[in-house]
């Protein structure tokens, strides 16, 4: 060998000894002082834990673009502009025709229904009782008529008067502001809704253009039915659009006059619904729209994410008592991924950004990943109990032995999500970024908070036979050994099986098609993928399609 060689080697070992004297210190410091590891870990946990309550959920998909994309510039300057186009449509497929008139009387109902529609609540009435008791004025008079019979539709001109007063106010309480648009918006839900019962029929006749109603009254009989189906047939604008091309369904829209409301919209849907079961059949009625589905998918994240972390995590119970048989052996691993979880997620909200319908993952993530260094660490000190030594000394060995091991997987683990932070998408980038601080945090409490929990712990009595050195032959162990044996004295077969599964994977990969859809979030028999799924069907969609042409003039658009 070499002497540069040797020198090289020399280094190496050198660097390995002053890690290893590393964490063998900072296991003796912890082993030290349990209780000081214990409760700094505990007193930041409780920090970011009161700061997860201010995290949201965001399943808006213009959040997966760059703030600077063309795209959400444009969409962004439509909105400035014309306001929201996202529309709430409400389908009313007929058996056969839907010019007839109990289909055209039942479309009228529902746009009075909708147009009459508010979505109220008895905490709104308390919210006004308490914000009499906080404002003065003209405020305090104009809340105090709101109350009188309850909130109703006429309350909406006093709703109004209020927020125009805090609005024009030198100091604008915003959080005030806030509080009583919530309420303007359960008065006032929807925007000027378009019907065959309430649209324009707008005709060109030589340089005059007239305006009527396409159903000025419900149609009395055949000859009323043939006029309205004449002037949709005669207008471009509402044929194949407002009625479709198959003249069996017809759709009412409207746009909501807020932005985002999930509790509201969830409301809102509901109660569409229930109008459409009170009219009853043999129409048939489907209710979608980018807002619905919007909220309903915030709405599922929000579910899946209270039923996906309990299921894991008892899931990660079982395994850990089968291979521990004991609760000390159980628990701790899960603290240690539930801390990093506090912190990821207090983290988030900290730094003001959101749950995407990407991030909803990262709790289970942070389950599946943070529990392996705890089980490492935990079996080979149940390991080496087991064989007599003393748990002080144990807890000291073991964290030498493990914990750079423990270091080296965290940090590739980190790697490899910290690589999403290249990627175009921003929920992308926060899913990696903040998960391999995730990683890193649970990697933190393995190496601290973990052998201060053991110190403090009192020795199992009984160990599960998975880590009891005095019981080696166990159905796992057999099962490695005879996997080992076979890798080892057939690798020829095992190579010539794996070489071909790879290309064939790689091979079906392919295939993957990359895309995104609202609809693809949700189930394929779901209430709202159906009736989005009809509504494309029978008309040009249900989301909009916006060009905006700018004549550069001021009014310039009028210009012939």
């Amino acid at each position: 060998m070499k002497i540069g060689e040797k020198g090289k080697k020399g280094e190496k070992g050198q660097l390995i000894k002053k890690r290893h004297a590393f964490y063998r210190k900072l296991a003796i410091y912890v082993t030290n002082h349990p209780y000081i590891t214990i409760s700094l870990v505990l007193l930041v946990s409780i920090f970011f834990a009161i700061n997860i309550f201010k995290l949201e959920i965001d399943p808006d998909p213009w959040k997966m673009l760059p703030a600077d994309d063309p795209a959400v510039v444009y969409w962004n300057e439509v909105e400035e502009i014309f306001g929201r186009s996202d529309a709430a449509i409400i389908a009313v497929v007929a058996p056969d025709t839907i010019y007839n008139k109990d289909s055209l009387r039942k479309v009228s109902e529902l746009t009075e229904m909708m147009e009459a529609l508010t979505i109220v609540t008895e905490d709104d009435l308390k919210t006004i009782d308490k914000l009499i008791k906080k404002t003065d004025g003209d405020v305090k008079e104009l809340l105090i008529k709101i109350p009188e019979g309850g909130i109703t539709k006429g309350d909406l001109g006093s709703v109004k008067d209020v927020l125009r007063i805090l609005r024009n106010a030198e100091d604008p309480d915003e959080d005030l502001i806030e509080t009583i648009e919530d309420i303007r918006i359960g008065l006032d839900p929807f925007e000027e809704l378009m019907s065959l019962s309430t649209v324009e029929n707008i005709v060109s006749k030589g340089d005059v253009i007239e305006t009527g109603p396409v159903m000025k009254d419900l149609p009395k009989n055949a000859d009323d039915l043939k006029l309205i189906r004449d002037a949709i047939l005669d207008n471009e604008m509402l044929s194949g659009k407002l009625v479709s091309e198959d003249e069996t369904s017809t759709v009412i829209f409207t746009n909501l006059t807020y932005e985002s409301h999930e509790e509201r919209t969830i409301a809102i849907y509901s109660a569409l619904k229930e109008m459409v079961e009170k009219l009853g059949g043999p129409e048939e009625y489907y209710v979608s729209g980018t807002p619905m589905i919007m909220s309903l998918q915030g709405r599922y994240m929000k579910d899946d994410m209270s039923s996906l972390i309990p299921a894991v995590i008892i899931l990660i119970m079982i395994i850990l008592f089968v291979i521990f048989r004991n609760f000390r052996g159980m628990i701790t691993p899960l603290l240690v991924v539930i801390f990093s979880m506090v912190w990821t997620m207090g983290l988030m909200a900290l730094l003001g950004y959101s749950i995407s319908i990407v991030s909803t993952a990262l709790p289970v993530m942070l389950v599946a990943i943070g529990c392996a260094d705890g089980i490492h660490i935990i079996t080979e000190f149940y390991g080496r109990l087991s064989g007599g030594d003393d748990k002080r000394e144990a807890l000291v060995d073991t964290m030498e032995e493990i914990s750079s091991p423990v270091v080296m997987t965290s940090l590739t683990s980190m790697a490899g999500f910290g690589s999403l932070v290249t990627s175009g998408l921003s929920p992308i980038r926060e899913f990696g970024a903040f998960t391999a601080f995730g990683i890193f945090a649970a990697m933190i409490f393995s190496l601290t908070f973990l052998p201060a929990m053991m110190m403090v712990l009192r020795p199992p009595e009984k160990l599960g036979m998975a880590v009891d050195r005095n019981h080696s032959v166990t159905l796992l162990a057999r099962f490695l050994e005879v996997l080992g044996r076979i890798s080892i004295g057939k690798y020829r077969w095992v190579i010539g099986i794996m070489v071909p599964l790879f290309f064939l994977v790689a091979f079906t990969a392919t295939k993957v098609e990359v895309g995104y859809g609202f609809m693809r979030d949700f189930k394929k028999r779901s209430e709202i993928v159906v009736a989005d799924k009809k509504i494309n069907e029978k008309f040009p969609g249900s989301t909009s399609f916006n060009i905006i042409i700018d004549s550069g003039e001021v009014d310039g658009a009028k210009d012939p």
